[in-house]
C-alpha cells in the first residue's frame, strides 16, 4: 500500500534527524496537499521549530531521489490515457502512458488543458524512452488521435482489452489522491501565475513519486 512514510523509509531518505521523522514525514504529505512552504513549516513549528529553507530541503531531496528514469529500450505497445484532478479549484489533466508488455509507467505528467498541442508535448515525452516506433493504444479522443496523426504513429482505438491496464493504474492513482481530497491548493491571491505553476509542480512531483510506487513498490 503506498504510503508517504513507506515511500521515505524505502527510499533512506533522511539521515540526519534533528526534525523527528514523523514531522518530516508529515510536512511532505502537507506539502504534496497545499503545495505551500510557508503553511506546511507554521504547522509543524506548533510541535517543533521547522524554517520554510528546511521543507524545501525535503522537497528537493524527495524529488533528487524519485529521479529513476524509465530506460530506453525497445516497446512494442503503449497505452494512453488522460484523467482530470484539481488544482486551485480547475480541472487540470494527467497524461498517463503505460508499457502494456512490461505493466510498467513510462511517463505521467500534468497539463492545464487537454487538446492535440498538449498530447503532442506528452507523446514526445514518451517517446524518449522508446527505441523504434511503438504502436499506441487509446481510446477516441480527438486530442489524442490528432497529435499522433501528426508525429506519424502508429495507433489502435481500444475501449477495453489492453487499455484497461491504464485505466487500472489511475484508478490506483486515484485511490491514493484522496489522501489529498483529490484536489491541491495553494494560497497565492497575490500571484495568480505563480500560484498556478506552484500548484502544476506539486501535482508533478506526485506522479513522479505514484510512478516510482507503481513500477518499484506495489508488488
Amino acid at each position: 500500500m503506498f504510503s508517504v512514510r513507506g515511500l521515505v523509509e524505502r527510499l533512506r531518505l533522511f539521515e540526519r534527524n534533528r526534525v523527528p521523522v514523523d514531522l518530516k514525514v508529515l510536512g511532505l504529505a502537507m506539502h504534496f496537499q497545499t503545495s505551500s512552504l510557508r503553511r506546511t513549516a507554521r504547522v509543524l513549528s506548533e510541535y517543533c521549530r521547522v524554517s520554510k529553507t528546511a521543507v524545501w530541503k525535503w522537497i528537493v531531496k524527495l524529488r533528487d531521489r524519485l529521479k529513476v528514469a524509465s530506460e530506453r529500450k525497445p516497446r512494442w505497445f503503449i497505452a494512453v490515457d488522460e484523467t482530470g484532478v484539481k488544482v486551485n479549484g480547475q480541472q487540470y489533466w494527467v497524461y498517463s502512458a503505460l508499457d502494456i508488455d512490461n505493466n510498467e509507467l513510462i511517463s505521467m505528467r500534468v497539463y492545464p488543458t487537454r487538446n492535440m498541442y498538449t498530447s503532442e508535448s506528452f507523446l514526445k515525452g514518451v517517446l524518449k524512452h522508446c527505441e523504434g516506433r511503438p504502436e499506441f493504444i487509446v481510446d477516441r479522443a480527438p486530442w489524442l488521435k490528432e497529435s499522433l496523426i501528426e508525429l506519424g504513429l502508429t495507433h489502435q482505438h481500444r475501449t477495453f482489452g489492453p487499455r484497461s491496464l491504464v485505466e487500472s493504474s489511475f484508478s490506483s492513482f486515484k485511490q491514493r489522491t484522496k489522501i489529498f481530497f483529490n484536489k491541491i491548493t495553494v494560497n497565492l491571491k497575490h500571484d495568480k501565475h505563480l500560484r498556478w505553476r506552484r500548484a502544476i509542480e506539486c501535482w508533478n512531483l506526485f506522479c513522479q513519486t505514484f510512478t516510482y510506487y507503481y513500477n518499484y513498490l506495489r508488488w
